[in-house]
């Protein structure tokens, strides 16, 4: 029984080691009789590992491939890969090219690109500790195999980050985050911090987000004693105030102690950053709640604020002595 002849359906499949940062081509030519096609990759890199595969399928046809690794580097950096198969019984030679640029299995219409936050450094952590932490947020679709790169002035930085975790959600999509360190002294001289998400297989386009500090024009910081708005009795709440003016930009916080202790943030109320009239700068206030009992404890009372102007954080502090106040600035 002779099987009429049969011209090979040509494919290009795709897998990615992210562990060992490869990325494998397969050309796969299928349903064709009889055998004998050849399957070679056009262009690509020079160095490239290429592995052949004919076999017989139970139907009486025939399926090769011809596989091609190469690492994910040098995936980014051709322009082309082209795959030739030619089956010289049926007279047909078909050809298909990919491209960083192209897609294997979807099309781009079918992932939306993702959305990329770059965060400023918080400042209680660039103050207090002198050390200023990014964090890249990446939210959107096929993001398993995606690279996040970190760059500090155009220096690849993302050894030094924290390893980007995915995380995937109800709503079907993922995200992925990444941290990243340096010291305040090079953040606070101007360095450009670059965050850049890409796909070895181009299921979405390149994408980047940077921040800079700005050189803002230095402004005079004062911070106001806290004051007692009213003085307790036996069963009274008493209130202190601590008001902040003459900052810029708007972003700063404030943080109250009892001693040396932190007091939770439901004790006091601070009210958001209020532009001063015919100033560029802005002031601020926040008021803490003290239970009279408290006041007769002799307790130091401090407000705790930090800006990006400052080297430093400030406190102003009121040593409480019953129905006495005893004020000092600290600087």
């Amino acid at each position: 029984l002779t099987h009429p002849l049969q011209a090979p359906t040509v494919e290009l499949l795709q897998s990615i080691d992210q562990e060992n940062k490869t990325i494998t081509l397969k050309c796969v030519a299928s349903n064709y009789r009889p055998p004998n096609v050849s399957i070679e990759w056009k262009a690509g890199p020079q160095n490239k590992k290429v592995t052949f595969v004919e076999q017989k399928m139970a139907d009486g046809t025939y399926s090769s491939s011809n596989q091609l690794k190469m690492p994910i580097s040098q995936w980014q950096e051709v322009e082309i890969n082209t795959c030739e198969v030619v089956h010289e019984a049926t007279n047909t030679k078909v050809v298909r090219n990919i491209s960083k640029k192209g897609n294997l299995n979807m099309g781009e219409a079918n992932v939306p690109p993702p959305s990329l936050y770059l965060l400023k450094p918080p400042l209680e952590k660039l103050l207090a500790q002198s050390k200023a932490l990014f964090i890249c947020l990446v939210v959107g679709y096929e993001l398993d195999h995606a690279m996040l790169t970190w760059m500090v002035n155009g220096i690849n930085y993302t050894k030094n980050a924290e390893k980007a975790n995915i995380t995937s959600h109800t709503n079907l999509t993922q995200s992925l985050q990444s941290q990243l360190t340096i010291t305040r002294e090079a953040w606070d001289s101007g360095n450009a911090i670059q965050c850049l998400i890409s796909h070895p297989c181009s299921f979405f386009p390149d994408m980047k987000q940077t921040i800079q500090k700005n050189k803002a024009p230095s402004f005079n910081l004062v911070i106001l004693s806290p004051r007692q708005f009213i003085q307790p009795t036996s069963q009274a709440v008493a209130w202190l105030a601590c008001e902040v003016s003459g900052f810029s930009p708007a972003e700063i916080f404030i943080r109250w102690k009892k001693n040396d202790t932190d007091i939770d943030v439901s004790e006091y109320i601070t009210g958001p950053p209020t532009a001063q009239a015919g100033s560029p700068t802005f002031t601020i206030q926040s008021i803490l709640k003290v239970p009279a009992s408290e006041w007769r404890s002799r307790a130091l009372y401090s407000c705790i604020v930090g800006h990006e102007s400052l080297t430093l954080m400030k406190n102003a502090s009121e040593h409480l002595y019953g129905k006495s106040g005893c004020w000092r600035m600290l600087h």
